[in-house]
C-alpha cells in the first residue's frame, strides 16, 4: 500500500513514529494489521495475523439489489467537496480545531453506568456517545434551534459483521457509516440511558450482513468514482462521527526500542464537515482512553466547560511521565 514514515528525535531523548496512507485504500483494521505485523518481524516473531488480499470474495449480486436508504447516508464526492465541507445553513461552523485529549477510565465507567441504568447493559462506545450527542444538542438548543434535528454518526468495520464470508483479516475497506438522527429537544431533556438506546439501534441498522451486501451493490451500481456518507460532507446540519480506534495497538507494539506510551490516529485534511471523534486505548494500560477530535470552537468549548469534566486536557503526566 503507499505509505509514508516519518521519525521525529526529540530534545528530551524521546521520538515519534508517524505513518501517512490513503483511507480511501485501507481502513484502520488494515492499518492496526499492518503496524501490528510489522513489530512482530522486528522482534522476529512468527505472525499473529496473516492479511487476506482476496478481495474478488466480495461480488456485487446479479442481478443488482439497491436499497434506497444507501441515497441518503452516502453520496459521489470529489477531494474539492471534502476540502470544502461545511455543515448546511452553518457557514461560521470552521470545524478545523484538532485536539489530543484524556478519558480517565472510571470516567467511562460511570458514564457506563449511567447510560445502563434501564435494564439494558450498554456498551462503552454507546455511554460515551450518548454523552456526546446530549452534548451537541444542548450546543444547539443554545443558539434558540428549538425545532432542529442533529445527527451522530458510527464508522461500522463489516468484517465481524460478514459471518457467512469469515474475513476477519481482509486488507482494505470494508466500512459502513450508521447514522443516528434526533430531534435537539429529545436528546436534550433524555436521561442519557434512553439515548445510549437510541445510539445501539442506529448502530445495529449498519451492523448486519445484508446491509454490507446492499452497499457492495449501490457502489457498483454508481462506480467510477469516491463515495463518503453524506454526514462527513456536511450534509445534513452540525453532526459528530465516532470512529472507534480502540483496536488500534499501542501497548502490544515493539519495534526494538520498547513499547510506546502514546500512538493515536491522526488526519492530515485540515477540517472536516462534521465533527470527528477517535477514541484509543491509553499506552497506560489502566483502561483509559486517549482521544482524537476535529471540532468547530464552540464544541471544544462546550466538551471542555462540562461540570464533569470527561475531556481533559492531554498531559505528559497522564501518559505515566
Amino acid at each position: 500500500m503507499p505509505l509514508r514514515l516519518q521519525v521525529t528525535s526529540y530534545t528530551c531523548g524521546g521520538f515519534s513514529i508517524a505513518w501517512n496512507t490513503d483511507h480511501a485504500l485501507v481502513d484502520a483494521a488494515s492499518f492496526s494489521m499492518f503496524v501490528m505485523s510489522w513489530s512482530e518481524i522486528a522482534q522476529m516473531r512468527p505472525l499473529s495475523r496473516y492479511p487476506d488480499h482476496h478481495r474478488s470474495v466480495f461480488k456485487p449480486r446479479s442481478p443488482l439489489k439497491l436499497n434506497p436508504s444507501l441515497d441518503r447516508t452516502f453520496s459521489k464526492y470529489t477531494m474539492e467537496d471534502l476540502l470544502n465541507a461545511m455543515p448546511a445553513n452553518k457557514s461560521n461552523y470552521d470545524i478545523s480545531v484538532k485536539r489530543f485529549y484524556f478519558v480517565e477510565a472510571s470516567d467511562i465507567d460511570l458514564l457506563q453506568a449511567q447510560a445502563s441504568q434501564d435494564g439494558r447493559r450498554a456498551t462503552k462506545v454507546e455511554a460515551f456517545s450518548a454523552y456526546l450527542w446530549k452534548i451537541l444538542a444542548g450546543l444547539i438548543l443554545k443558539d434558540n434551534e428549538f425545532n432542529r434535528s442533529c445527527k451522530m454518526a458510527w464508522l461500522v468495520d463489516g468484517r465481524r459483521r460478514m459471518a457467512s464470508y469469515k474475513v476477519p483479516n481482509l486488507f482494505g475497506n470494508l466500512l459502513s457509516m450508521a447514522v443516528g438522527e434526533a430531534s435537539v429537544q429529545e436528546l436534550s431533556h433524555s436521561r442519557i440511558s434512553s439515548v445510549a438506546s437510541m445510539v445501539q439501534n442506529a448502530i445495529a441498522e449498519a451492523s448486519k450482513e445484508a446491509h454490507f451486501l446492499d452497499l457492495l451493490d449501490w457502489i457498483e451500481f454508481h462506480r467510477p468514482g469516491m463515495f463518503l456518507a453524506k454526514v462527513l460532507l456536511g450534509l445534513g446540519g452540525p453532526a459528530i462521527v465516532l470512529s472507534d480506534a480502540r483496536r488500534l495497538p499501542v501497548k502490544e507494539l515493539d519495534f526494538g526500542f520498547g513499547r510506546p506510551v502514546f500512538g493515536s490516529v491522526y488526519t492530515t485534511a485540515p477540517k472536516l464537515g462534521a465533527g470527528y471523534v477517535s477514541p484509543q486505548l491509553s499506552g497506560v494500560g489502566d483502561g483509559s482512553w486517549v482521544v482524537f477530535t476535529i471540532l468547530w470552537p464552540e464544541l471544544v468549548e462546550a466538551l471542555e466547560s462540562d461540570p464533569n469534566r470527561i475531556f481533559k486536557p492531554m498531559s505528559a503526566t497522564r501518559l505515566g511521565f
